[in-house]
């Protein structure tokens, strides 16, 4: 899944003075060991980066991909073999900095950040903890228990529930369904071998994508990485091509559940391509989310906020949705609201006023990360995990410069007109939503009449 910080690189030179228009350059290296990497040096930065990633797909191969994903980078950041996990929280906490792994559905991830005079400790303290993990099978069992009772907590949210239900609109049976709807069973069935075999599999120098910033020089760089990664092996057992078994489906489906608010979720694939129009499209979903804040909060009073996204899902698809939890009483007039805004947006795109002021709140964000080390190198290591040149990043301004209201507009309807809307709503009872399936678990979803 491509990292949402993405979003805060929707910059216009329209609003960038000329001597501001470019911060920083970044080049691509060599490490000794032959190793690739993308660089910014930040001679003023107070911390020192290194952002990593692999784009494996590993868990959308396996039945229970997602026990794997959560559980492997757990167990992996226990520690390394022969250390205390006491000690090792503590060793990370004295370096004053952060070190993590993590997995979606298309990537592996990790990184580490710290002061520059601190960064080597925590660099070492990393480099050890993915070269040779603990991975202690008690552990294993620890951390399950934990999240299959968070799960089942977390199973009266109104929002988890929409999600669950929503993802029949979004996938085919196969391992994204279960991991968009959290299965329990992908968590009790993931086993320690299974985790050995991803990590195996993945954590290797063979196709590691690196990316850094700091105050340190190239040539320092280079040698901290080679340190870092010198402990993986040079590849793994072959990958096969992961399967995506996406579904495009529409239809209204109420779920009866006992919750505090209504949940209203309403959204599907859309069909903008990578680059630019995702670009286009996030900032559009802003807009549109101050249209709903303005129309279902402020003069409705139906609750204290609406949101609105689009979220690259894997690789090129995008999922454009929007949602709110509004009182039940007012349940039916904001799921009317949202709908005549969905379509009216649908129809209408934009106002100059919209984009101008989304350009502007967005390029004050740019303005602030970009001058952040952990936040540029996560911005290099997402572009590099995209295909993307070396000055993709910085060049946001001069390419987007040439978006038109106009253009925006053009690529709002290529992208949303036509296609499959679903709309799912989460409340204690159904009467009142005329033309919804009702339901009252789950899994009786499958029994509702989706339209493709």
């Amino acid at each position: 899944m491509r990292l949402l910080i993405f979003a805060f690189a929707l910059v216009l030179q329209t609003f960038v003075p000329a001597d501001a228009q470019v911060l920083w350059r970044a080049a691509d290296h060599m490490t000794p060991g032959g190793l690739a990497f993308r660089y910014v040096q930040l001679p003023r930065g107070q911390t020192q980066s290194i952002q990593f990633g692999w784009k494996d797909g590993f868990a959308a191969r396996q039945a229970n991909g997602k026990g794997i994903a959560v559980f492997g980078p757990a167990l992996i950041m226990q520690g390394p073999k022969g250390v205390n996990r006491a000690e090792f929280v503590e060793d990370v906490k004295d370096t004053q900095g952060q070190i993590y792994i993590a997995s979606t559905p298309e990537h592996t991830i990790g990184g580490l950040f710290a002061p520059a005079d601190k960064f080597n400790a925590a660099l070492r303290l990393m480099a050890k903890t993915i070269s040779d993990p603990a991975m202690d099978s008690a552990r294993l069992e620890d951390l399950r228990k934990a999240h299959l009772a968070a799960i089942a907590q977390a199973a009266r949210q109104p929002g988890l529930i929409a999600n669950r239900v929503g993802a029949h609109f979004l996938w085919e049976e196969g391992p994204m369904l279960g991991w968009t709807k959290e299965d329990p069973a992908h968590f009790t069935t993931t086993s320690l071998a299974q985790i050995e075999e991803w990590r195996r599999s993945v954590l290797t120098r063979k196709g590691l994508v690196i990316a850094a910033a700091g105050p340190a020089s190239p040539e320092e760089a280079a040698a901290q990485i080679d340190e870092l990664f010198a402990g993986l092996p040079l590849t793994g057992p072959e990958l096969s091509a992961p399967v995506f078994a996406r579904r495009s489906a529409s239809g209204a489906v109420l779920i009866e559940a006992d919750v505090p608010q209504t949940m209203i979720l309403i959204g599907g694939w859309s069909a903008f391509e990578k680059g630019a129009e995702q670009s286009m499209a996030v900032l559009a979903a802003q807009a549109l989310q101050a249209r709903l804040h303005r129309e279902v909060r402020e003069k409705l009073g139906a609750t204290y906020g609406a949101a609105a996204q689009a979220v690259p899902i894997i690789s090129q698809p995008v999922v454009f949705s929007m949602n709110s939890m509004v009182a039940h009483e007012r349940a039916i007039e904001a799921l009317d609201v949202m709908r005549k805004e969905h379509q009216k947006f649908l129809t209408d795109g934009l106002s100059q006023n919209e984009l101008d002021s989304e350009r502007q709140r967005l390029t004050t964000e740019f303005q602030e990360i970009i001058r952040r080390p952990p936040a540029v190198a996560t911005l290099l290591r997402g572009a590099l995990l995209d295909g993307q040149s070396a000055d993709y990043v910085e060049t946001f301004p001069q390419r987007l410069a040439a978006f038109t209201l106009v253009d925006v507009n053009a690529v709002l309807k290529k992208g949303l007109a036509g296609k499959a809307v679903s709309t799912v709503v989460v409340a204690p009872k159904g009467p009142g939503f005329a033309g919804f399936c009702v339901i009252r678990e789950v899994e009786q979803v499958n029994g509702c009449r989706l339209a493709p």
